[in-house]
């Protein structure tokens, strides 16, 4: 009699292997599904945290923190974001009490005494809960990125950035809206042709044609020469129909958000890698616009013609400062009374996305959306 055989045949061990890779193969979307959600959850918390230091650093001082800078676009100016202001409010007075608020952003104290406040130290300080945890920043550094060499500290550029901007409003980043001919945008003309808008007008699709950067509809402006002193003053001066001035300061309180608090946004996502000016000490680098669409500069590739890595083709598409992600179909944003709300790809830019951006815009926002 022939004995039975204890092992398995070729054809039954490629077959138990193959059944394996399928299931691996079905689990490994479901895991990868899985993390995302979670890291979205961690994002919204982020944002959560910034929406309670909002509320209290309100209810301390009965006005949100300001955004100021003093025309000096180098390591050379004394301006400070609003995240500066909401240090003491987000558990981080050490990191603030570093920062000397009469010293430039590469200030370091000559004495080298520890305690000593040091500007240049918390330029590269990293926060976590500035960082978005689905985003591929890596350490939270600049790493000599586009146009990083107008923002070094002492001749370094590992400036920390930050995943969460100031919400500017729904107008343009700067200047006249569109592309180097002043046409409106054919990226948002596709938007707009998606949602049945009409493609072709500039006044139903394309954003306001004035300086959201300085003169935003929105809860907070990069207030360019908000100072009194510095020495840069080709960006200080009255323009026509505007009324950007030294001096001149945007600060908003709960009473001017007129939209209601839950109807209008406080701080929005971005992508630093994709952020040319985007370090979270700044006032230069920490407003975006709702004026260009969702996650729409995302799209653009890395590297060559067209790119981020291209300075003028950024510089004449200006879509870096619009809100974008990491997190697929959609972002994370913050609103005025401290709750967060995930906005997807496909939301309405017209009726619903920019109204939200505004603070006195007067937009009805039908609930559910």
């Amino acid at each position: 009699m022939k004995k039975s055989s204890l092992g398995f045949t070729l054809v039954e061990l490629l077959v138990v292997i193959a059944i394996i890779a399928i299931l691996i193969a079905l689990l490994l979307p479901a895991v990868q599904m899985a993390r995302e959600a979670a890291r979205r959850i961690q994002c919204g918390n982020n944002l959560k945290q910034l929406g309670l230091a909002l509320q209290n650093y309100h209810s301390a001082y009965q006005t949100f923190p300001i955004n100021a800078g003093d025309g000096a676009r180098d390591e050379t100016t004394q301006g400070h974001s609003i995240m500066l202001a909401m240090l003491p409010f987000m558990e981080l007075q050490n990191i603030y009490d570093r920062w000397n608020q009469t010293q430039q952003m590469n200030f370091i104290d000559p004495s080298n005494n520890p305690t000593a406040p040091n500007n240049a130290e918390v330029c590269s300080t990293v926060i976590d809960t500035l960082l978005c945890p689905s985003d591929d920043t890596g350490d939270g550094l600049m790493n000599n990125r586009l146009w990083t060499g107008a923002f070094t500290v002492n001749g370094n550029s590992e400036l920390a950035v930050n995943n969460y901007t100031a919400c500017m409003g729904s107008n343009w980043f700067k200047g006249t809206p569109g592309d180097v001919n002043g046409a409106v945008p054919s990226d948002i003309n596709s938007v707009c042709s998606i949602q049945g808008r009409n493609a072709g007008s500039v006044a139903s699709c394309s954003p306001a044609s004035i300086d959201g950067y300085d003169h935003g509809n929105g809860f907070m402006c990069r207030n360019l020469c908000a100072m009194a002193h510095g020495t840069d003053t080709s960006n200080c001066t009255n323009e026509a129909g505007q009324t950007l001035q030294r001096g001149s300061m945007f600060s908003t309180a709960i009473r001017d958000i007129r939209d209601g608090t839950s109807n209008t946004f406080s701080f929005g996502e971005t992508v630093p890698e994709l952020n040319w000016f985007n370090t979270w000490v700044s006032w230069e680098g920490i407003v975006s616009t709702a004026g260009i669409p969702l996650n729409l500069y995302k799209k653009f590739p890395k590297h060559d013609v067209g790119s981020w890595v291209d300075r003028n083709e950024m510089k004449r598409r200006r879509y870096a400062q619009g809100f974008m992600s990491r997190h697929p179909g959609g972002a994370n944003f913050g609103l005025c009374d401290g709750s967060v709300r995930y906005i997807t790809d496909a939301v309405d830019l017209i009726n619903i996305y920019r109204p939200l951006a505004t603070i006195s815009g007067g937009e009805i926002i039908q609930e559910g959306t």
